[in-house]
């Protein structure tokens, strides 16, 4: 059971730094299709 919920802890925290580093990197959805040259009519 412990190394279960060590696991589970250990899921949490790889998900929360990927997240923050791609953010960081600029690889958000936001960051992708957002640009300022974008042609509105």
């Amino acid at each position: 059971m412990k190394t279960m919920f060590l696991a589970f802890a250990a899921v949490i925290v790889i998900a929360i730094a990927a997240d923050q580093i791609l953010q960081r990197a600029g690889f958000s959805a936001a960051e992708r299709t957002i640009s300022d040259s974008v042609r509105l009519k």
